[in-house]
């Protein structure tokens, strides 16, 4: 499986994530993007990897700008994002004294046979 990652500097956030798409009645695709938690409906797979950049640049904008970078923190702690240290990369970032990390999916459940899959490489830089 790809690796499945959120990395951390500064303003910057780069992350990667799989979205799994499958045929549905009357051409729409379902969605699943388990990293994130996501999932959605589209009428077409190009509509679908479309939703897919919307919607994981909706999930880091409201955890991050909206409830602010502790809850981003532990909202991604929750989901199985980890870092090479990770108990002491996260006490230094909810305290404010990191402002770089990296993060990797340990594990996520990938949906069932019959799904195809995309890998989607991103970043998104945040406003001061």
């Amino acid at each position: 499986m790809d690796t499945q990652f959120i990395e951390i500097v500064g303003r910057t956030v780069n992350y990667q994530f799989t979205t799994f798409f499958k045929p549905q009645e009357k051409g729409y695709y379902y969605a699943v993007i388990p990293a994130f938690g996501l999932r959605f409906s589209a009428p077409s797979k190009e509509e679908a990897m479309r939703r897919a950049s919307i919607m994981t640049t909706s999930f880091l904008h409201y955890w991050i700008e909206e409830k602010g970078w502790k809850q981003f923190i532990l909202q991604i702690h929750k989901l199985g994002f980890r870092s090479p240290l990770h108990n002491y990369i996260v006490s230094e970032m909810l305290k404010g004294r990191a402002k770089e990390a990296s993060f990797k999916m340990t594990e996520f459940k990938t949906p069932e046979n019959g799904y195809e899959s995309e890998l989607v490489t991103e970043e998104l830089t945040l406003q001061e």
